[in-house]
């Protein structure tokens, strides 16, 4: 063999064996995951997930909500009370959306400055956020804030990630609950009457002519004795005394007592007539409603009470003094001078 033909062999050896470390090299290298998403293929299983469950500083779940049918959840720990479904769209579609940023820690150590520690922990600030579907089951642990998104560890795996958008999870059952049991347009109601738990009460009533636009103004059925009703413009309930009515939170009415309540009647123009029951305990205000036909209000309200703000609370049970004129303000008589002190 001429030396010219060994050196060619040699340097076409070099370069099979360079290429096939090379090759191998890249077989090793761990795919770099910014932007990626952090669970692959999720955006085609929103629809089948059927159970959400979110814990945080023990071993149970602290908030459960079930898919009851499509386009209805409910919270299980509020006697399967509904559910805010946009707030659980918003939060699935923010998971479906996720991007992998930055990889973080993977030491254990360090798990609890980004809030990716283990949830059952008490102390721990991570939320546990499990996604339930038929045929798949993933489990997140959602940490602390991050610049624009969140830290996140997906459960059974070491390595932690700073992801966006921002995945916001509250573990706490109201805060999932459909916030809004009712609502009575202002420009439908026709009379409110008021019974306290003293047994006093009054009604405020309007009337609709014939053809008319709006109805009429508001007046005071019937001013207590030596007092004179206040105009009609402060008669008249806010426009948000009874639309909206926002709940704060939602219990089984067994377990408030309303033994000693105030009543509030509200009749449209319609003929309907929608009852609130109401009491105060402790710092609390809770409601029950319901409604003569309104099949829908009776079946979501029945057997439960409504935690509300205690300013809603006050609109809609006001005192009568607020619906009068000030008390005259009685004449003040002149006192008679002193006396002064007999010198001797």
């Amino acid at each position: 063999m001429t030396t010219r033909r060994f050196l060619l062999l040699l340097g076409a050896s070099m370069v099979a064996i360079i290429g096939a470390m090379y090759l191998s090299s890249l077989r090793h290298l761990e795919r770099d995951p910014r932007g990626g998403s952090l669970l692959p293929g999720f955006d085609a299983q929103l629809d089948a997930i059927t159970d959400i469950r979110m814990r945080k500083g023990g071993a149970n779940a602290s908030v459960s909500l079930h898919r009851a049918a499509p386009g209805r959840w409910t919270v299980r720990e509020r006697g399967d009370y509904p559910a805010d479904v946009s707030k659980i769209r918003k939060l699935l579609l923010a998971l479906a959306d996720a991007r992998i940023v930055e990889e973080k820690t993977s030491n254990p150590a360090r798990y609890a400055i980004l809030g990716v520690d283990d949830p059952a922990a008490p102390s721990a600030t991570g939320v546990e956020l499990n996604l339930a579907a038929p045929a798949s089951n993933r489990t997140l642990i959602v940490g602390k804030p991050a610049a624009g998104g969140t830290f996140v560890r997906r459960r059974g795996e070491a390595m932690s990630f700073a992801v966006e958008p921002a995945i916001t999870v509250e573990p706490t059952a109201k805060e999932w609950i459909d916030q809004t049991p009712l609502s009575i347009p202002a420009e439908k109601i026709q009379r409110v009457r008021v019974r306290f738990a003293d047994g006093t009460s009054y009604a405020i009533s309007r009337k609709s002519a014939p053809g008319a636009a709006t109805p009429g103004p508001y007046s005071l059925e019937s001013a207590p004795a030596g007092r004179e009703a206040a105009e009609p413009a402060v008669i008249e309930p806010s426009p948000t005394s009874f639309g909206a009515i926002t709940a704060d939170d939602v219990g089984a009415a067994a377990d408030v007592d309303f033994s000693k309540p105030s009543t509030c009647e509200i009749k449209l123009f319609d003929g309907g007539v929608f009852t609130l029951t109401g009491v105060v305990t402790g710092d609390k205000h809770w409601i029950q409603a319901a409604a003569s036909n309104d099949d829908a209000l009776n079946a979501r309200a029945r057997d439960r009470a409504f935690e509300i703000a205690g300013y809603r609370y006050d609109a809609m049970f006001r005192p009568v003094e607020q619906l009068l004129k000030p008390k005259p303000e009685k004449p003040q008589t002149a006192k008679p001078p002193k006396k002064s002190a007999a010198v001797h």
